[in-house]
């Protein structure tokens, strides 16, 4: 399920200098944002034609996860 960005996390990406078009999106199971340290994650969404990259993990739990996406150009 994909819906508009809160503001909190709004603020949250501005504070880690991150721009473009955001979502949040709920999904079943465990999903990954970029960890350049462990070099994994990067996980890809493709909604109609339209390509998100996860770049935050706010919410993780047994069934399903909250993930905040940018819209890829």
């Amino acid at each position: 399920q994909k819906q508009a960005v809160t503001q909190a996390d709004l603020r949250h990406l501005d504070n880690l200098n991150q721009q473009g078009v955001f979502a949040t999106l709920y999904t079943d199971g465990n999903w990954c944002g970029i960890n350049r340290t462990r070099q994994q994650g990067g996980d890809k969404f493709v909604i109609g034609d339209e390509t998100w990259l996860v770049v935050e993990v706010p919410e993780i739990w047994p069934d399903w996860t909250r993930v905040i996406v940018c819209l890829q150009v």
